[in-house]
């Protein structure tokens, strides 16, 4: 299953407002032109999170609330304090 729906101008706010812009490179959000973490274009398309977890709407939101820490093939990204409400 693809992830789809969101409310993308909403998304470019929400991305700068967590920082998810200084790690990641975003093509749409200004700023949002990171080097550390991976490319977020597309990530509605893709079948897996970080090749490991069904791409889910449910497991996207848990993935961006309480990224894995522990995970040395991946930076590390911190809690950035993300919920559903915003």
């Amino acid at each position: 299953m693809l992830t789809s729906g969101g409310h993308a101008r909403l998304g470019r706010t929400e991305i700068r407002k967590y920082g998810c812009n200084t790690c990641h490179e975003i093509s749409g959000v200004p700023g949002a032109r990171g080097l550390i973490g991976p490319r977020l274009d597309g990530i509605g398309q893709r079948y897996y999170i970080a090749g490991e977890l069904p791409n889910t709407p449910d497991n996207l939101m848990l993935w961006i609330q309480h990224p894995p820490t522990s995970r040395a093939a991946i930076p590390r990204c911190q809690e950035m304090g993300v919920t559903e409400t915003g």
